[in-house]
Parts: structure tokens; C-alpha cells; sequence
């Protein structure tokens, strides 16, 4: 089993806001993973009971896999 070691970590920016209507906040990170410039992105939902965090991270089509993960938030809906 591997682990990716993060280095040279800048947070990008943090912001809080609603996704479907739960509220949320994200935080972008760059930093470097085996030499490699990464972006982390973190993002958090939650309803007052419970939360989910999710987390992805991309080395390379930073813009096209942002918006992927963005459209994978958008649909979590508690039950």
C-alpha cells in the first residue's frame, strides 16, 4: 500500500455556500505530489445532523476534472 506525500500545500481559496440547498464549504488546494503539480479540492455537506466529506485530487485537465467533481456534489441529497 502507497501513500502521496503533499508538498508545497497553498490553499487556493475557501468558501462557503448552500449545495442543494444543505450547507457547505469547499477549500482548493495546490501542492506538489512526486514532483507533480496537484490540486486537492475538499468539499463538505451537511444538514444539521449529519455530514459527508468528499475529496479529489487531479494532476493533470485541472479545469475539466473541477467540473467533474462539482457535478458529483451537486447531487447529494440526505435522506
Amino acid at each position: 500500500m502507497s501513500c502521496e506525500v503533499f508538498n508545497r500545500l497553498k490553499i487556493k481559496y475557501f468558501r462557503k455556500g448552500k449545495i442543494n440547498g444543505y450547507d457547505s464549504f469547499q477549500e482548493l488546494v495546490y501542492g506538489e505530489s512526486e514532483g507533480v503539480e496537484t490540486r486537492i479540492i475538499f468539499t463538505a455537506i451537511h444538514d444539521g445532523r449529519r455530514a459527508l466529506v468528499i475529496m479529489g485530487s487531479a494532476k493533470e485537465n485541472f479545469q475539466e476534472n473541477m467540473e467533474k467533481f462539482n457535478q458529483l456534489t451537486e447531487t447529494v441529497l440526505f435522506k
